[in-house]
């Protein structure tokens, strides 16, 4: 049964649903187990979430260059992860109605990334961190800022209503709101923190702005992601490999067909045909920027509709 839950959830879900449940683990991991197994054993946790956290000095973190990634799946209060993920999923779903989940996590890591960068540079340089001997930077907000503005600037006049509340939001209202709320709260206390969600959304505004210009800065990442992907593959394929062999073997030759009409679909001729489709889909995102969702023609509806469904 844990095995089917974990096909169907994980291993053949999206890219979006991956992302949420890998969350979701490490917080059981370091937010709950963590804290009583540390209570009942009388021992500090503190150094292994400092471990895995982003310090805000450029000193430390060339001793932990892994913590630029690993600090966004550190969460030690419940209400943190519960609001992250809500607006991951909420946003991230908007993201992957257009994009494919790769884009969606280019996205995501780039505003964590890009977060971190700024985290360090306003403990670095703003006269009102020196008296801070030391911080720490931990959570997805980041990277959930950096999806909340390309999924507004992707639609931003998308109509959103809400239980019991009589009025028809626009999206890039909610996503205005948010983002006044992190600057208004930068003096009320977690200033580094607020100060790394705006570097994220920075980030997420930049990403969708190059994109429209058939630049996609996402690429380096989608290179480590594949690489990454590819050698979990094969670890799992030699597993598989060896579990099923069998110990008779039957060997054959297969028939040899001469056939003209299989070249018709190569492999380039395939690739020709998505990256066509692909510049269809980036024109109606351009259309979408300049005049918003309500300019497209019932057909480039249609077609938006079709390329989620395929690339999520």
């Amino acid at each position: 049964m844990n095995n089917q839950l974990f096909n169907k959830y994980f291993k053949q879900g999206s890219a979006l649903q991956k992302l949420i449940i890998l969350h979701g683990i490490c917080f059981v991991i370091f937010g709950v187990l963590g804290k009583t197994i540390a209570w009942l054993l009388n021992i500090n946790t503190s150094t292994l979430i400092n471990y895995l956290s982003f310090p805000n000095s450029v000193t430390d973190f060339i001793k932990q260059p892994w913590s630029i990634i690993t600090y966004s799946f550190i969460h030690l209060d419940f209400y943190h992860v519960l609001s992250n993920m809500f607006w991951l999923y909420f946003f991230g779903n908007i993201i992957t109605n257009i994009h494919t989940g790769k884009r969606l996590l280019n996205i995501y890591f780039l505003g964590v990334i890009f977060g971190a960068i700024t985290f360090s540079l306003a403990y670095t340089f703003l006269p009102v961190f020196q008296t801070i001997s030391s911080g720490i930077l931990i959570g997805a907000s980041a990277g959930v800022s950096a999806v909340m503005v390309a999924a507004t600037m992707q639609s931003p006049n998308n109509p959103l209503r809400f239980l019991f509340i009589p009025i028809t939001f626009k999206l890039w209202w909610i996503t205005a709101g948010i983002l006044i709320l992190d600057i208004l709260k930068i003096p009320q206390g977690n200033a580094g923190g607020h100060i790394a969600h705006l570097g994220g959304a920075f980030i997420g505004y930049l990403y969708l702005t190059e994109l429209r210009k058939g630049n996609d800065l996402g690429k380096p990442i989608e290179k480590i992601m594949d690489k990454l992907s590819n050698i979990f593959k094969n670890i799992s394929t030699k597993k598989t490999v060896k579990s099923k062999k069998s110990p008779l073997r039957t060997s054959y030759r297969a028939p040899h067909f001469n056939n003209k009409k299989t070249s018709e679909n190569t492999p380039n001729t395939t690739h020709s045909i998505q990256r066509s489709h692909q510049k269809e889909i980036d024109r109606i995102l351009d259309k979408i920027g300049k005049s918003g969702y309500e300019s497209l023609s019932k057909e480039e509806k249609e077609q938006l509709f079709k390329a989620g469904d395929h690339l999520s």
